[in-house]
């Protein structure tokens, strides 16, 4: 059996927050964030970080954790034609978004997802929760960036969603 890691991410209020706290990123400064959060334990940061000319043909995407000036791990290494090693998937209804951004690497299955949720009676869902083996890390407030700018620029799974 595979090992999976899932990523939990807000993605309607990932932009950078009105508090003067800055949410840093493992993304250069000529890059696009799509996504990046400082996980409360351990203090590492994951970031999607994308080329500033981003299409479906053109430009890359990655993965990255670790620290700035330290980064631990970045996938897919090599920027050339990243777009189709993720997977991304949508679904939404009123009052409730998820998205879905994953990729495999060495056997491991790796899945950001975002799920809000906001129907009448019920408290909002809104939480980052990273699993690895079955540990299970939390992004601090103020996560940056937004998984569906790569909607129209990375493989759809129209699938994903059926229950």
């Amino acid at each position: 059996m595979k090992n999976k890691q899932f990523i939990l991410a807000p993605f309607l209020f990932m932009m950078a927050s009105t508090s003067h706290a800055v949410t840093p990123t493992l993304c250069g400064l000529n890059e696009t964030v799509a996504f990046s959060c400082i996980l409360k334990k351990p203090k590492k940061i994951v970031s999607i970080c994308a080329s500033s000319k981003l299409s479906e043909s053109t430009g890359y995407v990655q993965y990255r954790f670790g620290l700035p000036g330290k980064v631990e791990f970045v996938f897919p290494v090599k920027r050339e034609g990243s777009q189709n090693r993720f997977v991304y998937s949508r679904y939404t209804r009123p009052m409730v978004s998820r998205v879905s951004l994953s990729f495999k690497n060495n056997g491991y299955d790796y899945e950001i997802y975002s799920d809000q949720e906001y129907e009448e009676g019920f408290d909002s869902v809104d939480f980052i929760e990273i699993s690895v083996a079955g540990k299970k890390m939390y992004c601090a407030p103020n996560a940056v960036g937004s998984l569906m700018s790569l909607e129209d620029v990375l493989p759809n799974d129209p699938e994903a969603w059926k229950y």
